[in-house]
């Protein structure tokens, strides 16, 4: 125990001598690239980084960096609130002067899109709430608080609520967990199927672009997850982007069927690479079919980025293909 106290100790002693060197913890992220052993364990309790005096310093700092990052992301995000708040102050003001005209209609107009924008403040001060909440490493408060936000907007229909979901939460959960690790992916899964409870399959391009979120999500899980529950998690990817094809197809919504093509590229090449696959050339072969489909729609004139990329995936997949029947 005294050992303990003697640890916290020195952490707040060296917290407080960081705060007088730069003025701010803050600031002294900006300078971490320099910092001792001691700084480091310090602002890594800031963060509640787990098992910090088990990590070697390369993988410490590494940790912290990434935290800086995500926390000059939150900042950033913070800032902007400002300028959506007097944005709101102005259409309140706006509303009292035309009430002072008895002009009813400019009014409702007027208040509406004040709750309208107080909605989406509400919910971006939910994905800050969220961000905190990550960059401590609590992922299941962060998706309980994106989950509520959610449902705020259940005045408008359960639609509202699943494309508040799917197009805010999800996205910005996958974001996360793409640049960050932890548990994004895993929570960008669970909340894109909780979108697709909200709605049915005929819910206009809603329902696969769920389809499309899960298996972005389960696909980039699945990559970086080793063993039989790697293979399953790419697995369920190539399930979800195949039911997205069951709406997006070739002739009405050619874009998106060819994006979803690529996808699919993308996910049996992981299954080919991935260290449970005995035979990869069965995946690599559904691979470069689908890229080839999704060249079909990818115009070298109109689309050049898309017919650029996908060519570089079709020739890295039929390197891997030779290398695998030659090998």
């Amino acid at each position: 125990m005294a050992e303990v106290l003697a640890d916290l100790e020195r952490t707040q002693t060296t917290l407080r001598e960081l705060e007088r060197q730069f003025g701010s913890l803050a600031r002294a992220l900006d300078a971490i690239g320099g910092a001792t052993r001691d700084q480091l364990e310090a602002i890594a309790t800031r963060f509640e980084i787990e098992r910090v005096y088990d990590m070697a310093d390369a993988a410490l700092r590494e940790e912290i960096d990434k935290k800086a990052e995500e926390y000059r992301a939150y900042r950033a995000e913070i800032d902007a609130i400002d300028e959506r708040t007097r944005g709101l102050g102005n259409m309140k003001a706006a509303a009292r002067e035309a009430a002072e005209r008895l002009d009813f209609e400019e009014v409702e107009k007027l208040l509406a899109m004040v709750h309208e924008t107080e909605l989406d403040i509400a919910a971006n001060t939910a994905e800050l709430r969220a961000r905190n909440a990550l960059m401590r490493g609590r992922a299941e408060q962060a998706f309980n608080i994106l989950t509520a936000s959610a449902e705020s907007f259940g005045e408008q229909g359960r639609d509202a609520v699943a494309k508040r979901n799917l197009y805010a939460n999800c996205r910005f959960l996958l974001d996360h967990g793409r640049r960050f690790g932890g548990r994004g992916l895993e929570l960008a899964a669970r909340t894109a199927r909780n979108s697709l409870m909200e709605i049915t399959r005929d819910s206009d391009e809603l329902w696969p672009d769920a389809q499309v979120f899960l298996g972005n999500a389960l696909a980039n899980q699945g990559s970086r997850t080793g063993g039989e529950e790697g293979a399953a998690l790419l697995a369920g990817a190539v399930a979800a982007y195949r039911a997205a094809l069951t709406v997006y197809t070739r002739d009405q919504h050619p874009v998106d069927w060819a994006t979803t093509q690529m996808n699919l590229a993308i996910a049996e090449r992981a299954i080919a690479a991935h260290a449970t696959t005995t035979d990869p050339r069965p995946h690599l072969l559904a691979a470069l079919a689908h890229v080839e489909a999704a060249l079909t729609v990818y115009d070298p004139e109109h689309m050049p980025y898309h017919h650029g990329t996908a060519t570089l995936l079709r020739d890295a997949i039929r390197a891997a293909l030779d290398a695998a029947e030659n090998g």
